[in-house]
C-alpha cells in the first residue's frame, strides 16, 4: 500500500510538463553532487593547508576567500545582464574546480594557498547568474 502524500506527489510530477520534470532531474542531481563535492573537499583544505605548513594568515585567506568572492560576484551579476549566463557558469565552474587537480603536484603551503583562493574567487563569480 502506497502512503497517500506518495500518491499526491506523484500524481503532480506525472501532470508537470516533460521540460519541467527533466530540469528538476537535472537541478536535483547537480545539487547532490555539488554537495558531495563540497563535502569531500571544501571541508578538508584547511586540514591539508595546517598539515603542509600554512600559517595562521594563509588559513584565514582560505577561510575568507569564499565571503569575498560572493561580494566580487556582484560586479560579476552586473556584468552578465544582458548576456548568456550558462557557458560563462560551467566555464568558470569547470575551471575554479579543476584548479584543484593542481593540488596533486603540490607541497608546500603557498602554492595550495594560492590554487584555493584562486578555487574560490573562481567560482563564486558566477553565483548571482
Amino acid at each position: 500500500m502506497t502512503h497517500p502524500f506518495v500518491l499526491v506527489l506523484r500524481r503532480y510530477w506525472n501532470a508537470a510538463p516533460a521540460d519541467l520534470r527533466r530540469n528538476f532531474s537535472l537541478d536535483l542531481t547537480a545539487s547532490l553532487f555539488v554537495g558531495v563535492y563540497v563535502a569531500a573537499i571544501n571541508t578538508f583544505v584547511p586540514v591539508v593547508a595546517r598539515r603542509l605548513g600554512a600559517s595562521p594568515f594563509m588559513l584565514s585567506l582560505i577561510t575568507a576567500t569564499p565571503a569575498a568572492g560572493n561580494i566580487i560576484a556582484v560586479w560579476a551579476a552586473y556584468w552578465l545582464q544582458g548576456r548568456r549566463k550558462m557557458p560563462f557558469m560551467v566555464m568558470a565552474w569547470t575551471l575554479g574546480r579543476g584548479l584543484f587537480l593542481l593540488t596533486f603536484f603540490i607541497a608546500a603551503p603557498l602554492p595550495f594557498t594560492l590554487i584555493v583562493v584562486a578555487h574560490w574567487l573562481i567560482v563564486t563569480l558566477p553565483l548571482p547568474g
